[in-house]
């Protein structure tokens, strides 16, 4: 019985000791796999660190598994610990990817599970690969170029994922360095310190300059603009991917037209699921008087002028992926320093290029895929106020007096310090470039943009709230329609008069109708026509005239009695609220 009771508990011992042997197999797998990995070193790459002797590195994946993962493993580092953590609820994680966006603006947790080298599709027109992907292009005439790339606190796998597209898809040969800007990063928990130097020590020609404090992403742009060797300067976000020989156009183009700031066209990564969209060739930049980059419609005089592997014309571009000769960037004054962390340097940049001397394209064979984030950038300051300070820079050296009243007539107004001797030595730059005022920026350039009347009050694309949709003059009578920027049909105002307007026309009950209680249909007639009441007022989001509200009932825009405030159909938003006895200047 002793010996049975013995034998027995060391086959329990044995049971045991073998289940938590194949628990702990299968637990630590993937790291034996990893450690197995480690043995073998990889390519070998020159490290121009004191040194310009070649090292073969082998990737320590126990530290820093996540940095090197590629398209031929199956999961990143970071992902296995992930996966392990969230155990159960790691389903319902990824489905709900875009609740989780945190600092960066997008899902970057899901963004640590993707190859930092992964394929993505060719966006590109078929003229362009005809053009760009033969064997006889001629690549050794084109000048060399610095990629400078800025970031705060910027996921790492992104600023990889990055850095292999932009390397791999260059093509290598036309890139002379790349130039990675840590802007202050604070954030240990995105590997931005030890990791991203054991990273870019296998990626050649790539430096990582770091900055003491947080300057911004101007500041930190023309940082990086100071270590540049090459004679084209390129500047990426940090979260992007470059599509395949994404600089041969850019560069090409540059070459021929040393004053060209060639920017590449942007696909759409979407930030929840990093899914990548190709974009259509049927935008351009434009502004509006916020000082506001947006995308806008490409005339259809102009598309029509174009093929599709012509570079595009572009009164406003975003910051996201430019590249200009680095003597013309210095020509131009470069960036303005005194514009604060992040917005409207991009707006006043383009300013500056098309009225002194140089031209904004967008160049449709050169694709790069952003995610534009839902947080573009993180502020140390009320972000209006930060975002008012660089507009207010930008519309006293830019807009000059005609036009820079409509920037501070309709501004949210901050209380914020201007540096004003650093203004004078901008405005003194553009004298000294002979560069051409805003009037022939705004007749040459964007003509199709309207220009707001100096007695417009409320201003620009009337929006029904409860429909989503524009007040439109359709021959006289009034109609709903999609909103469209630019749109001359659309372009409705009331000025001091208290006159309804869009164009020549103003909007108006009969006399008689006035005097019945029955929905009543209004018209744009001439303003001067007698027997028409065109006295509006906008109240609380409603528009009032004769003591009934305007209203959408049954398809027709009519005037109906008010029902107060909560009735969606009555309710009405301008783009713009004038107020002209604002300041209207810092000078």
């Amino acid at each position: 019985m002793y010996m049975n009771v013995r034998y027995r508990h060391k086959l329990y011992k044995s049971v045991n000791m073998m289940r938590m042997f194949l628990w702990a197999a299968a637990f630590f797998a993937p790291v034996l796999i990893l450690k197995i990995r480690k043995r073998q070193p990889i390519l070998e790459f020159p490290v121009e660190i004191n040194s310009s002797e070649k090292h073969r590195i082998a990737l320590d994946y126990k530290l820093y598994p996540d940095l090197f993962y590629t398209n031929r493993g199956k999961y990143t580092g970071l992902y296995l610990s992930w996966y392990r953590k969230m155990g159960k609820g790691r389903k319902k994680f990824v489905s709900d990817a875009g609740k989780w966006t945190g600092n960066a603006g997008y899902n970057h947790t899901l963004g640590d599970t993707i190859a930092v080298d992964r394929d993505i599709f060719d966006s590109r027109d078929d003229a362009c690969r005809d053009i760009y992907d033969v064997d006889d292009f001629d690549i050794k005439s084109l000048p060399k170029a610095s990629v400078v790339i800025p970031f705060h606190n910027e996921p790492l796998s992104s600023i990889l994922r990055t850095l292999h597209s932009l390397l791999t898809r260059g093509p290598r040969e036309v890139i002379k360095e790349v130039i990675l800007v840590d802007d202050g990063s604070t954030n240990d928990k995105t590997c931005l310190k030890e990791p991203i130097e054991k990273a870019i020590l296998t990626l050649p020609g790539v430096k990582l300059i770091r900055t003491v404090q947080r300057e911004g992403s101007t500041k930190a742009r023309l940082i990086g603009a100071a270590y540049v060797t090459g004679e084209v300067i390129s500047y990426l976000d940090s979260h992007v991917e470059c599509n395949r020989n994404w600089l041969l156009p850019i560069l090409h183009h540059i070459h021929h037209h040393p004053n060209a700031v060639a920017m590449s066209l942007l696909d759409t990564i979407f930030g929840d699921s990093f899914n990548l969209q190709k974009s259509w060739l049927g935008s351009h930049g434009g502004f509006n008087w916020n000082l506001e980059f947006y995308w806008k419609p490409i005339p259809a005089e102009l598309r029509k002028s174009l093929k599709n592997t012509d570079p595009i014309p572009s009164p406003i571009m975003p910051a996201g992926a430019f590249a200009l000769r680095m003597d013309f960037f210095r020509q131009l004054g470069m960036l303005d320093p005194d514009m604060r962390i992040w917005g409207v340097d991009d707006v006043e940049f383009s300013f500056r290029a098309w009225q002194c001397g140089g031209r904004v394209e967008i160049h449709p064979c050169s694709r790069v895929g952003h995610i534009f984030r839902s947080v573009p950038y993180s502020f140390q300051d009320k972000p209006g106020k930060v975002i008012f300070h660089n507009a207010v820079r930008s519309a006293e050296v830019v807009l000059g007096p005609d036009y820079r009243k409509f920037f501070y007539g309709q501004a949210t107004h901050y209380d914020v310090s201007v540096n004003r001797t650093s203004l004078k030595e901008r405005i003194q730059l553009k004298k000294n470039l002979n560069c051409k005022s805003f009037e022939w920026y705004m007749s040459n350039i964007i003509p199709e943009m309207p220009i707001p009347p100096n007695d417009a009050v409320f201003y620009e694309r009337l929006e029904n709230v409860g429909k989503s949709l524009c007040l439109e003059d359709s021959n006289g009578a009034p109609s709903l329609a999609e909103c469209v920027s630019l749109k001359s049909s659309q372009m409705a105002y009331i000025n001091k008069e208290n006159q309804l307007r869009i164009g020549s026309k103003c909007l108006g009950q009969n006399k008689m109708d006035s005097k019945n209680n029955m929905d009543t249909r209004v018209k744009f007639v001439d303003c001067a026509e007698s027997g028409f009441v065109f006295g509006w007022e906008y109240v609380k989001g409603r528009l009032e005239n004769g003591g009934r509200c305007l209203d959408f009932v049954k398809e027709n825009v009519v005037l109906s009695n008010c029902t107060g405030d909560q009735q969606p159909s009555q309710r009405w938003r301008f783009k713009y609220n004038f107020d002209w006895n604002k300041r209207l200047s810092y000078f």
